[in-house]
């Protein structure tokens, strides 16, 4: 029993933590629209779903040595749009309401966005401004990161199942 007790405060403690970095996954929401699918490996019976915590939000991958890949997620719409375009991805954001909640996800242990060129950074950032978005941000970084620690691989999705 006491080892028990010792395993659910370190679970506590642990959860308590990644939710002060801003770093989570939300299992369920109001209309709930997934976005990542974790693979927790070997042992583990199902996968685990990780749904948009706003209305509106985005993940940018973008490595430091190669082209970027856009995902815009619209709750109210049941909409994911995957886009390699720059342009096409920035067009997307134009079109989430003025002074929306948005989330910028972001995964835990590595930055996906780190590759962003200077200029196409800009962009991002004099749009965001413009359209003043709240950023749903957890731990106050700007991001919302979800805790990929303990799978063994994601995917992200690119459309969504209706």
């Amino acid at each position: 029993m006491l080892a028990l007790k010792t395993k659910m405060l370190a679970t506590s403690i642990i959860a308590v933590n990644l939710l002060a970095c801003g770093c989570g996954t939300v299992r369920s929401t109001v209309d709930p629209l997934p976005i990542m699918v974790l693979d927790l490996g070997e042992g583990s019976p199902v996968a685990e779903t990780v749904y948009l915590p706003a209305d509106y939000g985005f993940f940018i991958n973008w490595p430091k040595d190669g082209p970027g890949e856009f995902y815009l997620y619209d709750r109210p719409a049941h909409r994911i749009t995957y886009t390699v375009e720059f342009s096409g991805f920035l067009a997307g954001l134009k079109g989430f309401p003025r002074h929306a909640t948005v989330a910028w996800i972001e995964t835990c242990t590595v930055i996906r966005s780190l590759g962003i060129p200077t200029e196409q950074r800009r962009r991002l950032r004099g749009l965001l401004e413009a359209k003043r978005f709240r950023m749903h941000s957890p731990g106050g970084h700007g991001h919302f990161g979800v805790c990929t620690c303990q799978s063994r691989d994601y995917e992200l999705l690119k459309h969504t199942n209706n």
